[in-house]
């Protein structure tokens, strides 16, 4: 799982809905190949395994897209969480 730009082997995805189902099966195989991974769920105690597992290349964050205060919140944009991964504001390259 490579991408064109050769300085950054791999994308960063952006999944939410990572608790369950496709969105969960998504993550897992990003991690797996070695890609790196803001996941979302309701409830984060559904996604802690992926900062356990993954803790160089997940990143975990509660999200419920129907509030509004949460999709505030959500970390993807801030540089602190991003810097946490390696990476800078707009290197989050598939949502």
């Amino acid at each position: 799982m490579t991408n064109s730009n050769e300085s950054q082997p791999y994308k960063v995805w952006f999944i939410t809905g990572t608790s369950t189902g496709f969105g969960r099966l998504l993550a897992e195989e990003v991690l797996k190949a070695g890609g790196k991974v803001l996941a979302t769920a309701r409830k984060l105690e559904q996604i802690a395994d992926f900062a356990k597992n993954y803790p160089n290349t997940a990143r975990i964050f509660a999200l419920d897209v129907t509030k509004p205060e949460q999709i505030e919140a959500v970390e993807v944009l801030n540089p602190v969480a991003l810097a946490a991964l390696g990476l800078k504001p707009g290197e989050v390259c598939v949502i």
